[in-house]
């Protein structure tokens, strides 16, 4: 398998992650939201050769706690994905068989 400059092989259809893979970064670490009014923004910045498929869940705007989190999981892809703009099936492939994942908790304080 070719490795990339960040030791991912690219010609895999879901590379893997390495030990400590740090290739995805997720800006701000926390948010503060009013309760009526989620508007906030999150910046996700690959600096992997792979491709990045990514799902932000939110547990509930109607019902916001005082302290919330986002939940942005995400997984690598390889070459083949990146020119498919179906990411609903890329998706649903990652989740039939069942390939690592990696998550990152944001935490929401809301006024």
């Amino acid at each position: 398998m070719p490795q990339t400059s960040s030791g991912l092989g690219l010609d895999s259809e879901f590379p893997p992650f390495l030990p400590n893979f740090n290739g995805l970064k997720i800006v701000p670490d926390k948010l503060k939201v009013e309760a009526k009014k989620w508007n906030a923004t999150i910046t996700l910045t690959n600096t992997t050769d792979c491709g990045v498929l990514y799902k932000v869940i939110v547990r509930s705007i109607a019902d916001p706690k005082p302290k919330d989190q986002l939940n942005v999981v995400f997984v690598l892809v390889g070459k083949q994905w990146l020119a498919i703009d179906n990411a609903y099936k890329c998706w649903r492939r990652v989740k039939g068989y069942t390939m690592p994942t990696r998550n990152k908790l944001i935490e929401v304080q809301v006024d």
